[in-house]
């Protein structure tokens, strides 16, 4: 149930490379509830495939669904290569139309979360419906990343991969 306590006897954030690369693993965080039962979210695996580089055949990741108000998105970014990535985060809204962007640099196997993103980048209060886009503008890194959606009232997460475009 707990790999990394039961038998890497550590705990934290992170994460944990499974070779040979032919099997994907998934994993699920949680919290136990108050009145039993948990609260979670899963996350699929990302092969190495999926991720943007500087100077590889995917330098932009992008999703749709982002939204502020009723929800949060927060963004998670992870170097998955072993070297520096700078990369620009842009926010736009449903038409494509550039809502602020922001600058991140992640170190080798870094991971960086951006709560609330759309305020991250000076975005509106509400926002319906938008797109998140993620470019690797330096370094050697390659970069994965997933969006967290968050019911703002019941605090109910949903994965959403962002994805090579």
């Amino acid at each position: 149930t707990d790999v990394v306590g039961t038998t890497f006897s550590t705990s934290g954030a992170g994460w944990l490379e499974v070779s040979p690369a032919m099997l994907l693993v998934t994993s699920r965080i949680s919290t136990p509830g108050q009145s039993g039962g948990t609260y979670g979210q899963g996350f699929p695996a990302l092969p190495g495939d999926v991720a943007a580089s500087l100077s590889g055949p995917i330098t932009t990741l992008r999703v749709g669904g982002l939204a502020r108000g009723g929800f949060r998105s927060n963004l998670v970014l992870t170097e998955v290569w072993g070297e520096n990535a700078g990369v620009r985060v842009t926010v736009l809204d449903s038409q494509g139309v550039s809502l602020g962007t922001t600058n991140v640099s992640l170190q080798p196997f870094g991971t960086t979360q951006l709560n609330d993103v759309v305020n991250q980048v000076g975005g509106p209060s509400t926002l319906s419906e938008g797109q998140v886009k993620v470019e690797v503008t330096s370094g050697e890194g390659r970069v994965v990343s997933v969006l967290s959606m968050v019911d703002s009232v019941s605090q109910d997460p949903t994965t959403l991969i962002v994805e090579p475009r």
